[in-house]
């Protein structure tokens, strides 16, 4: 009995631990990875990173699909630059209600003035194994020398509500030296053909020009309803940092907003030396 019950637990143990796989298979990098699953169907996951390939095409987004939750994996998919030249980073994936799947990403000269590029995001329809032409979601040059294209992330309405299948995807300036500093919010109505921009804060929730990383968080309720939440330090508001969040019942055309929290005791970095501030 007792030989039977360990051989049991050694073979779910061996089980367990197949289950880590390397996906990326790279030799030089791979970063910033990125997974969701398939709202309808638990076993169709998708990995999206920023893969190396060479001197000439810098990063690329690469991704791979599993159909029978994450024990085999597809080939890798690459998706495509915009000018050559360009490098590729950031990478969030969304899925719509009839499990089409999308990927926005970052593709652009780099970090070093002049920077041009933007966000894009790209459809497929097969699960992830192939990928349509990418559409601007927004340029460098929408918010003069911001460069609004930093940490974009995406979220997908699949209520059954007026604004079902909207897409929002979500930026920051990738500027650090240009106040004051704003999140914002790129939204579809057409399934990701074309975006309207727009800001998230506003006066009196404005998230200011003293912190230079107002990233907002998206997210979509089972209203259809959009929640943003975003971080604030301006002293006429506040003596101290705050963090904000924004919602939209009309797919981003106007916002209310309430307080998630005032940070009135200052940390030490040493109280902390792991948190991402």
């Amino acid at each position: 009995m007792k030989t039977v019950f360990f051989s049991t637990f050694l073979l779910i143990n061996l089980l367990s631990f197949s289950q880590n796989q390397n996906l990326s298979r790279g030799f030089v990098f791979d970063g910033e990875p990125y997974l969701s699953i398939n709202p309808n169907n638990s076993q169709h996951i998708i990995v999206a990173w920023m893969g190396w390939i060479n001197l000439a095409e810098q990063f690329k987004i690469k991704t791979k699909s599993s159909f029978d939750g994450g024990l085999t994996w597809s080939e890798a998919a690459t998706l495509p630059h915009i000018e050559t030249g360009y490098s590729s980073a950031d990478p969030s994936i969304s899925f719509n209600r009839d499990g089409d799947i999308f990927v926005c990403y970052i593709d652009f000269t780099g970090t070093e003035p002049p920077v041009t590029g933007g966000v894009y995001v790209s459809k497929s329809s097969d699960g992830g194994l192939s990928w349509g032409t990418p559409s601007a979601v927004i340029t460098t040059t929408y918010d003069g020398t911001k460069w609004p294209i930093d940490r974009p992330w995406i979220t997908i309405d699949n209520t059954t509500g007026a604004h079902s299948g909207t897409i929002y995807i979500s930026s920051m300036n990738l500027n650090r030296d240009n106040p004051p500093y704003r999140p914002y919010l790129s939204v579809s109505n057409d399934g990701g053909t074309t975006f309207t921009t727009t800001y998230i804060d506003a006066e009196d929730w404005y998230a200011g020009s003293i912190n230079p990383l107002p990233l907002c968080s998206p997210t979509i309720n089972s209203e259809g309803n959009f929640y943003g939440a975003y971080p604030s330090y301006v002293i006429s508001q506040s003596l101290y940092a705050q963090s904000f969040l924004a919602k939209s019942s009309d797919a981003g055309e106007t916002f209310t907003y309430q307080k998630i929290i005032t940070h009135t005791e200052p940390t030490r970095l040493g109280d902390y030396p792991s948190a991402k501030k």
